[in-house]
């Protein structure tokens, strides 16, 4: 009988961290969302400690640092996150998306790709529309933009995943940089339809009308 009460609060404790963490996350991406990178950087600094080996929090903490301007913190993230989940793309995504905001081209690409390699299957497709979609943002993101090859990324990740609240999110932020507002408009509005408690895909509409 105790063996079975300390099991159930073994699993009970389990739950709940699982569920901690969750809350966590979808907390730590609204204040992404809402352009509040501090509480955002807070926010995923606590879930690398929680669970260190989740490449995604490595990822989100890089990118909090980036709107922070905080860029060597953000290189540190994503190095990190790209050595405790090599498996995972994102924080290879991450460190490209450094280098094109250093101007450093065709060193993003490699390492873009080296982060799409992850996911290519043997007859050499990407089926991985999440890291598509990041590649596109992360063309877009800088100063140094190559709007063309974002619009390619995105356009393959949408044929994946035509109802991914981001990835939709990211076809409009690329159709916006083509100075495309029509499209752009169109992808935030079905955003908002697939996913209509997260704050973003309404901010992006009303920047475009105003």
């Amino acid at each position: 009988m105790k063996n079975r009460i300390k099991e159930v609060l073994v699993a009970s404790g389990i739950l709940f961290s699982l569920t901690t963490t969750a809350q966590s996350l979808q907390e730590g991406l609204r204040a992404l969302d809402f352009d509040k990178y501090e509480a955002a950087r807070n926010i995923f600094e606590s879930l690398t400690q929680l669970d260190n080996k989740n490449g995604d929090n490595w990822y989100y903490l890089g990118q909090a640092y980036m709107n922070l301007y905080k860029e060597d913190s953000a290189k540190w993230a994503y190095e990190k996150g790209a050595q405790l989940a090599p498996t995972n793309p994102s924080n290879f995504i991450g460190m490209g998306e450094l280098l094109m905001a250093e101007n450093k081209i065709n060193e993003a690409k490699a390492m873009f790709k080296k982060g799409l390699d992850i996911k290519r299957s043997r007859d050499g497709l990407v089926s991985d529309s999440r890291a598509l979609s990041m590649v596109a943002a992360a063309l877009v993101n800088t100063e140094n933009k190559i709007t063309d090859e974002a619009l390619g990324y995105i356009q393959s990740a949408l044929e994946l995943s035509p109802r991914d609240y981001d990835v939709l999110i990211t076809a409009g932020d690329v159709y916006l940089e083509m100075n495309n507002g029509g499209q752009a408009a169109s992808h935030y509005e079905r955003a908002e339809s697939v996913n209509p408690k997260r704050a973003k895909a309404y901010t992006r509409v009303a920047s475009i009308w105003l």
